[in-house]
Order: structure tokens, then C-alpha cells, then sequence
């Protein structure tokens, strides 16, 4: 917005309205400083002074009896123009693999005059422009068409400029709002893909009630433990409400306002809201984010000296671009920061970024590996206890704000037993016919029967490695982890 005119918009995508439809109308504003949003001088309508306060919406005056004014809000209802095709959709991922790849999308008749036939385009950068004229067609007003263009995209790896737009409408050339004839995408090539492993990041405070009810009742112990290996977690803590939570610190604030978190407690999955207060829908979400493909292995040992930690993490890519590294300890449970809320411990608290929130910038080129090395002193910090401590390493894109993939690094043999939270993640457990083993690259995996005796053993394993167990029987076994000096051991069970 200008500030001192209205800014108008007008729908390149129409919507049918009938005589039966309320219609309401409004905008939503991210803005770190000015008056983007301007009202009138009153008296208030309560039709017209709606706005969300702290994730509820409220009228203006219940907030502040002040308040007795309505927005500048201006809405026109036209008819539409008689010839607009508009291309809605190309439905192709921001990251795909190598390969034979579709061209397909969606387009919609916004116009009064029945679409018969168009052009459609398609052109990598400034490469061959490929098109295909479709025919025979008869959409009406609001209908829609869904294309496959009849040439295919080989793709190889590396970073394209696509460009998808239709044409020569009905064979009378461009429509009457060819503003909306043209999709433009930037697609990422992959030369591979691994599993993904979500990574949640929540901002809680233990001065506040709610965050007590969801981390008890929805986001507990139970709920993380039934997904042993399937996430990586770091618990922000925040200076709000109130006085705040004890051990805030100024990178977990750094954290927040990334986000841009005003309320808590407010949970993101893989850089994406997701505050379900009700465990289904966080198993649901869950579920449904690990689905997607990660294109980056990432994998981390640590270890002390003193009170110094050391973490070297291996990043690699199975695509190109620039992005960036998060090495961020936390402690799997404190109890020093309990203050009013009624939680007596917090799990995987924030402890440290390393070096600091912002990262560390890498320059990926497919299938090369990147090392990077991090230390600091922990007695600088809150900590507890320094066998308790663990470490998640992402990748992100911090303009996006896209996460990539999350794993826990790999901890020294002491003290990785008496920790609460595994880090060689086992999944899914009860099982009966395979286990996935997660950040135990290069280990050595040995499975014994309770009696101690050896029934399968493999080595050098991937970072995310399957294992059929379809021929044990029912009941409890052993699968010990050996890297290096690292040594641990976990249960599993089987079952038919």
C-alpha cells in the first residue's frame, strides 16, 4: 500500500456470486513498522470492524471502546468480460527429480464466451519454446480443463526458469485479460531423493497455562515417543507472556521473530504452523510431511571436552543451490526454568545455535558432500546437565523459509544411554515386517534374541536403513548400534 491513496486489486481469477451469498471482504498485512491499515472517522459497523486479535477474530471497540471506526474497505461486483481463458495452475513441484516430467496444469473459462480451443506453451529459460494447440473443447463460464502437454521435459539436475502459458484463444489470438495467461515457476532439479525426517520447532513458555494443556495433553511424551525417529524437536522458549520463561534467550527470541510467533504456544512443522490441539491431526500433519521427499542427507557426531561441545556435521546434497546449515543443542529435560504454569520439566530445550541463529550459509553442488564444524563452552548457558544434551542439524532456506531436512547428530557413548530421547531412532516399533534405522550412517547393526544370541547383522549402513524382520518370531529383541566407540543398545518388538 502507497499510505495516502487506496490500493486496488482486482480478481484475475473471478468468483461466481449469487443472490444468496453474504460476502465479506478483507486483507491480511505483515509489516514490521508503519500504518498500513487505515480507517474511517465512525461511528463503528459492526459489519465493518472485524479484525484477528491473538488468533480470535473481535471487533474493534470490544478491544478498545476507542476504537469507533471501521475500515476503509471499497468492494465492486462486475460482470465478466466476454472472451478469458486464464491458465489457474501448473501443477509441478518446486523440486523435482531427473526424468521425463509432465507438463500439466489446470485452465479456466473466465469469460462469457464459450472456450473452444487455445495454444498451449511451454519454454525452459530461453530455450525452445514447445506448443500444442488443443481443440474440440467446450468450456463454459467457471468450467475448468485440465492439460498434459504432449511433450515431455528430460530433466537433469540443476536449477530452470519455466515458463507455462496459453494462447491463441478459440484461434482469434489473445483474450480480452491476457494478465492471467501465464504461470512462471523456478524448478530445482534432483538427482535423487531420501526419506525425510520432519523437524518441529516450538515456542513455549512456562508462564503460560496453554502451553501446559498442549504439551500434556496433545504434544506429551506418548505422542513423541510413538513417532521415535520420525522427527527432530527443538522447544523455543519465550520472553512472553508475562515475565516469561527463565531460560529465554535472545537467539531463541532471534528464532521467534523469524517466524514472526506473537502468541504461544505456537508449533511449526517443517517451517509450517501447525498448533493442532488434538493428537490426530498432529499425527495426521506429521504423517503427511514425511511423505514428502527430502533432496539433502544430512548426519552429525558430537562430542565433550569439559564443558565444550564439538559437532561435526555432514551435509549432503543431491541438488544445487545456496541454502543454509542450523546446529542447535538442547537439553533433553530441565527443570530449572519452572515458574507458573504448573510444568515442573521441558523437554529439548533450546539451549544454543551454533554459532548463532542465523547460521551457516553452503553453496550446494549435487552429490558433494559439506563439512562444517561448530564449538562452544555450555557453561555459558543454562544447562543442567551436561550428559543430557543433544543436537538437531537442518537445512533450510531462510528466504523461503523452507526446511529441507532435520536429523539428530550422533552423541559420545557417555551419557547417550541416560538420555530420555534416543538418538539412533528406531521405526516403527512394534513391527512385523521391516525397521528403518535412522542416523546410524556407517554403523554396524547387530539384532539378538533375549537370549543373547545373534540373528542378523549388517554393516555400514545408510543414514535411513531398512531391515526385514518378517522372518523373526513374536517377541522382544535387541538391536545394538556400534560406531566407532559409540555403542547403543534398544528394544524392539515383534509382532504379527
Amino acid at each position: 500500500p502507497s499510505g495516502d491513496a487506496w490500493t486496488e486489486v482486482m480478481l484475475t481469477l473471478p468468483y461466481i456470486v449469487d443472490g444468496s451469498q453474504e460476502i465479506l471482504v478483507g486483507y491480511f498485512i505483515e509489516t514490521t513498522g508503519g500504518n498500513p491499515a487505515a480507517c474511517d472517522a465512525g461511528p463503528t459497523n459492526s459489519d465493518a470492524d472485524f479484525m484477528i486479535w491473538s488468533g480470535d477474530w473481535a471487533h474493534l471497540p470490544d478491544l478498545n471502546p476507542e476504537l469507533a471506526y471501521n475500515w476503509n474497505i471499497k468492494t465492486g461486483i462486475g460482470d465478466a468480460v466476454d472472451n478469458d481463458a486464464i491458465l489457474t495452475a501448473v501443477i509441478l513441484e518446486d523440486i523435482i527429480l531427473e526424468g521425463d516430467t509432465d507438463i500439466a496444469g489446470t485452465v479456466m473459462n473466465g469469460g462469457n464466451t464459450q472456450v473452444t480451443a487455445f495454444d498451449l506453451n511451454w519454454q525452459l529459460d530461453a530455450g525452445a519454446i514447445n506448443t500444442e494447440t488443443i481443440d474440440g473443447l467446450a468450456i463454459d463460464y467457471a468450467g475448468t480443463y485440465d492439460f498434459l502437454h504432449g511433450t515431455q521435459w528430460t530433466a537433469t539436475e540443476g536449477a530452470y526458469d519455466l515458463k507455462v502459458w496459453i494462447s491463441n484463444i478459440n484461434g482469434a489470438g489473445a483474450d480480452e485479460n491476457p494478465d492471467n495467461d501465464e504461470i512462471q515457476k523456478t524448478i530445482t532439479v534432483a538427482t535423487q531423493e531420501v526419506q525425510r525426517i520432519g523437524l518441529y520447532e516450538e515456542f513455549t513458555a512456562s508462564t503460560c497455562p496453554p502451553c501446559a494443556i498442549f504439551n500434556e495433553t496433545y504434544f506429551n511424551e506418548v505422542y513423541r515417543s510413538n513417532n521415535a525417529g520420525n522427527f527432530t524437536l527443538i522447544k523455543n522458549q519465550t520472553s512472553f507472556p508475562g515475565a516469561g520463561d527463565p531460560y529465554y534467550t535472545s537467539e531463541g527470541g532471534g528464532r521467534t521473530n523469524y517466524y514472526g510467533v506473537n502468541s504461544v504456544p505456537t508449533l511449526y512443522l517443517d517451517a509450517k504452523k501447525g498448533t493442532h490441539w488434538d493428537s490426530g491431526d498432529l499425527q495426521d500433519a506429521l504423517d503427511n510431511a514425511n511423505i514428502v521427499p527430502a533432496y539433502i542427507d544430512v548426519e552429525g557426531v558430537h562430542q565433550f571436552d569439559g564443558d565444550e561441545i564439538t559437532v561435526n556435521a555432514t551435509i549432503t546434497p543431491y541438488l544445487s543451490g545456496e541454502y543454509t546449515v542450523q546446529i542447535v543443542v538442547v537439553e533433553n529435560e530441565t527443570t530449572g526454568n519452572a515458574t507458573s504454569n504448573g510444568e515442573t520439566s521441558f523437554s529439548n530445550v533450546m539451549m544454543k545455535y551454533l554459532p548463532d541463529p542465523g547460521g551457516t550459509s553452503i553453496e550446494c553442488v549435487a552429490g558433494t558432500p559439506i563439512d562444517i564444524t561448530e564449538s562452544f563452552d555450555m557453561s555459558l548457558t543454562f544447562i543442567e546437565d551436561i550428559n543430557d544434551l543433544s543436537v538437531v542439524i537442518f537445512v533450510e532456506d531462510q528466504n523461503k523459509k523452507q526446511i529441507f531436512q532435520s536429523a539428530y547428530s550422533v552423541g559420545p557413548e557417555v551419557g547417550i544411554e541416560t538420555q530420555e530421547t534416543s538418538i539412533v531412532q528406531i521405526y516403527p516399533n512394534p513391527a512385523n515386517e521391516n525397521i528403518t534405522i535412522f542416523n546410524a550412517k556407517n554403523a554396524d547393526i547387530q539384532i539378538y534374541n533375549i537370549t543373547g544370541s545373534l540373528l542378523i547383522s549388517e554393516n555400514n549402513i545408510d543414514a535411513h536403513h531398512t531391515i526385514s524382520v518378517s522372518d523373526l518370531s513374536v517377541g522382544t529383541y535387541f538391536v545394538k548400534v556400534i560406531k566407532g566407540t559409540f555403542v547403543e543398545t534398544q528394544i524392539i518388538s515383534i509382532v504379527k
